[in-house]
C-alpha cells in the first residue's frame, strides 16, 4: 500500500455527541442538502432473487408461539411465521433438525422426531404452503436438490431409523425407501454434493465391537444404496464412533467429525484424504460444520473451559491449521455464513443474568462485529442447522446456477464474495468495508474494485459514495472534513480512508451503512454499529 495523503489529526473531545457532528439542521442549507442528496444517493434495483436475501431463526415470539423469524442481513426484523398450528400435533422446532432452502426460495422444515410427521414448506416471504408434505414417519433432516426435489431422513415412533423420503416441489411424496437408513444403527445427517450425490452419515453396529462411522451414497431417484464405507475411531481402542457434523465441500469432497477428528473423504473412492484433531466441534448447544468458498472449515469452540463457554468460531484450513478465532461474546446457539460468504450470523447467549440472546453479524473480512437483542421479538432463538441463509445452495448444490439472473454463476459469486441473491452484487463489481480505528474508534472506509477504482468504464461511481447514520441520514458530506489519511494500493484497486479527526466515544449505538456503486451499476454495502457494536 502507498500512503499518499496525510493531515494532522484534528483534536476532538471523545465525549462529544455525534449530534454535534451530524446535525439535523446544520450549516448546510436545505438547497445544499437537496443537491447533496442528488449525488450521494443512488437507486438500488430490487433483488429479483428467488432465494430471499435473509437469515432464518427458530424460536418463539413474544406470545410464546413457536415459529420462524426472518431477519435481513443488517439484523433488522422482517416478520414471524407461526408454525405450531401448521400440524395436527405438537410439532417442536429443533435447531439440530435445521431448515433447507431450495432454488425457488422455499424453506423445508422438519420438526422434532417425537411428534409431527409432516414436513412444513414455507415461502421466502414467510407464507406456510398448503399442503405440507405428508409422511408416515418423523422427519429429522432434509436436503434440497437442483431439480427441486427434497429428501428427508426420518425416525420411527420409537426413535429408530425410518425410511428416506423424496418429495416433489409441490409437496407430493415421490417415494420412500428404508434401504439406506437400515444400514445404520443411527443415521444422523443428510447432504447433497456438487455432483448431485445424496449421502447419509451416522454409525453402524458391530456385534461385540465398538460402533463405527458409516457413510453411504443412495440413488436420488429411488433411494437404493450405491456404495458405503465404515470408518474406525481414529484413537486406537477408542469408544463408539459416528459421523457427526457432516458437510459437503465446494470441491466435491465430504467432511465430517469422527470422535473429535475432522475427516475428509473422497466420495469416489471413499478413502480418507485428511484427518486432524479439532479443538472445537459440538458445544452441546451447537453441532454445525460450515465450509466457506475457499474450502476452509468452521466449528464452534467447546462449552468448556467455563471462561470460553462455547463462544468462539474456529476457522481451520483444510490441513488443520487454525486460521482465525472469532470471539462472539457468548454461548453460540447456531451460526451460518451469509449468502456472499463474507459475513457470519450467529445467535449468542450472554453470560449475565437473565442470559439474554442476541443476533450477531461478523464481517469475516474486517473482523468487525455487531449485534442486536432478540428479546423484543421473543425467546429461545437459535440459528438452525443446514441452510438458513442459502449459502450452501449457491456454494455447493447449484454452483452453475444463476439464482439472481445477473449473468454470474452462483459459485463464481461466492468465490468473489458477492451476493448470489442480489443482481446488483456481481464478481466484477465494487466492495466497501466499514471498520473502526483502535483506541479512537474513528471511522475507516475501504473501497475495492477489480476493474480499478478509476477505470473509466468499470471503476467506482464517486458520486455514489454514501454513509448513512441511523437517526441522522446521510452524513458522508460532513465527514470529509475529518479526513486524516488516504491509503491507495499500488495497483489502484483499493483505497482506505480514516476519518481520524472524529474520535467516537464508546457505546454510541449508532448503526452505520456504507454504500457504493460502480459505473456499470453494480453495488456494494457494509453495515456496522459504532463500537463496541451492540445495539
Amino acid at each position: 500500500m502507498n500512503h499518499i495523503r496525510s493531515s494532522p489529526t484534528r483534536k476532538a473531545d471523545d465525549s462529544r455527541s455525534l449530534r454535534s457532528v451530524f446535525p439535523r439542521h446544520g450549516f448546510w442549507s436545505v438547497a445544499a442538502l437537496s443537491v447533496m442528496a442528488g449525488w450521494l444517493f443512488f437507486p438500488v434495483a430490487p433483488a429479483s432473487a428467488q432465494i430471499a436475501d435473509q437469515v432464518v431463526l427458530f424460536g418463539q415470539n413474544t406470545a410464546k408461539k413457536e415459529g420462524i423469524a426472518r431477519f435481513d442481513r443488517r439484523l433488522n426484523f422482517i416478520a414471524f411465521t407461526k408454525t405450531e398450528m401448521s400440524f395436527a400435533g405438537d410439532g417442536h422446532l429443533d435447531q439440530d433438525n435445521g431448515t433447507t432452502v431450495d432454488g425457488q426460495g422455499r424453506y423445508w422444515v422438519p420438526f422434532d422426531p417425537s411428534n409431527a410427521t409432516n414436513l412444513l414448506r414455507m415461502t421466502g416471504a414467510g407464507k406456510v404452503l398448503i399442503p405440507s408434505v405428508i409422511l408416515q414417519h418423523n422427519p429429522v433432516r432434509t436436503a434440497a436438490a437442483r431439480n427441486g426435489n427434497v429428501y428427508a431422513l426420518t425416525r420411527t415412533e420409537f426413535d429408530g431409523n425410518g425410511p428416506l423420503y423424496a418429495a416433489a416441489p409441490d409437496g407430493t411424496v415421490l417415494w420412500s425407501n428404508l434401504a439406506g437408513p437400515a444400514l445404520f444403527v443411527y443415521s444422523r445427517d443428510l447432504i447433497i454434493t456438487p455432483s448431485g450425490g445424496l449421502w447419509i452419515a451416522g454409525s453402524k453396529f458391530f456385534l461385540h465391537q465398538p460402533w463405527k462411522g458409516l457413510l453411504a451414497e443412495v440413488r436420488p431417484g429411488t433411494g437404493s444404496v450405491i456404495k458405503q464405507a465404515t470408518f474406525d475411531n481414529p484413537v486406537a481402542g477408542g469408544f463408539n464412533v459416528s459421523w457427526d457434523m457432516m458437510a459437503a465441500s465446494p470441491d466435491g469432497t465430504i467432511w465430517g467429525e469422527l470422535n473429535h477428528y475432522l475427516t475428509q473423504v473422497d466420495p469416489e473412492t471413499l478413502k480418507i484424504l485428511r484427518q486432524f484433531v479439532i479443538r472445537g466441534g459440538s458445544n452441546s448447544e451447537t453441532s454445525q460444520l460450515r465450509i466457506d468458498s475457499q474450502g476452509n472449515l468452521r466449528t464452534t469452540s467447546k462449552s468448556t473451559p467455563r471462561a470460553d463457554m462455547g463462544g468462539d468460531v474456529l476457522e481451520y484450513s483444510g490441513t488443520g491449521q487454525i486460521i482465525s478465532v472469532a470471539k462472539l461474546g457468548g454461548l453460540i446457539l447456531g451460526f451460518a455464513l451469509g449468502p456472499a460468504g463474507e459475513d457470519l450470523y450467529a445467535v449468542i447467549v450472554e453470560n449475565v443474568l437473565p442470559y439474554p440472546r442476541r443476533l450477531t453479524r461478523l464481517n469475516l473480512v474486517t473482523g468487525v462485529k455487531s449485534s442486536r437483542p432478540l428479546a423484543p421479538y421473543g425467546t429461545e432463538w437459535a440459528v438452525p442447522n443446514d441452510d438458513p441463509t442459502g449459502f450452501i445452495w449457491a456454494n455447493v448444490i447449484d454452483q452453475a446456477g444463476d439464482n439472481d439472473g445477473d449473468g454470474a454463476a452462483n459459485r463464481d459469486e461466492t468465490l468473489a464474495g458477492t451476493d448470489p441473491f442480489d443482481p446488483t452484487s456481481r464478481p466484477n463489481g465494487p466492495k466497501v468495508y466499514l471498520s473502526f480505528a483502535p483506541v479512537t474508534n474513528a471511522i475507516q472506509l475501504t473501497w475495492r474494485d477489480p476493474d480499478g477504482l478509476f477505470d473509466p468504464t468499470g471503476g467506482l461511481d464517486l458520486a455514489s459514495i454514501s454513509l448513512q447514520a441511523g437517526g441522522y441520514g446521510e452524513v458522508m458530506g460532513y465527514l470529509w472534513h475529518f479526513l486524516t489519511s488516504v491509503t491507495l494500493s499500488p495497483d489502484g484497486k483499493q483505497v482506505t480512508i480514516e476519518l481520524g479527526g472524529l474520535p467516537l466515544p464508546s457505546d454510541l449505538k449508532i448503526p452505520l451503512e456504507a454504500r457504493v456503486a460502480d459505473k456499470t451499476g453494480a453495488t456494494a454495502w457494509d453495515w456496522q454499529v459504532t463500537p463496541p457494536g451492540d445495539l
